[in-house]
């Protein structure tokens, strides 16, 4: 076998016993371990009691679970890339001018530059930002974590920072997305 692989049982989801503690457990290292391999640029798989590193999942029999790196365009000490783990619950479309904005000058991102909004989410989840254009032009772009739910967003969508409270009856975040709680899925300086 053509492969390195390091097991490491400190991370395995078994008692003290040796008995494994069942599906919740085997639900939680999945996530332990996917969260943070599947986007630091290695291959992670859960199997035999630990977590394998291997250089070539090919080559491995079947282990178990096997995390495959994904490309992200951060590097691997972005605090933000946990976010490429959550669920996407929504799409938040943006025009050309937010696009570039949030790529190329990373800036939050405002209402104003917000078209439309797909999808049922809260506060806090995490959604898609997505270039809206047409055929090739329109494309994600980043996730984020919104500081609005879909209902309101669609309130506010395209409206100034100063028309919120009046839009929505309460005192909002100024951002839909501030920039701590962006992470980009397209590089910085591409036609965003």
């Amino acid at each position: 076998v053509d492969a390195t692989a390091t097991a490491h049982p400190e991370q395995s989801p078994r008692s003290s016993q040796g008995k494994d503690k069942g599906v919740a457990c085997g639900v939680f290292t999945a996530h332990l371990v996917g969260g943070a391999s599947a986007n630091s640029g290695s291959v992670e798989a859960l199997g035999g009691g630990g977590v394998i590193a291997v250089q070539s999942v090919n080559m491995m029999p079947y282990l178990g679970t096997i995390f495959r790196a994904s490309s992200v365009t951060q590097s691997v000490r972005d605090l933000r890339r946990w976010i490429l783990s959550l669920p996407v619950l929504g799409v938040v479309y943006v025009d050309e001018g937010a696009a570039k904005a949030v790529v190329n000058q990373k800036k939050s991102l405002f209402p104003a530059g917000v078209k439309r909004v797909e999808g049922r989410f809260n506060e806090s989840e995490c959604v898609s930002i997505v270039r809206e254009g047409m055929g090739e032009e329109e494309g994600e772009i980043a996730r984020c974590l919104v500081n609005f739910s879909s209902e309101d967003l669609n309130k506010v969508k395209g409206l100034q920072s100063h028309q919120l409270q009046s839009a929505l009856g309460y005192e909002a975040e100024a951002e839909v997305a501030h920039r701590a709680n962006i992470i980009f899925v397209v590089s910085p300086h591409s036609e965003a």
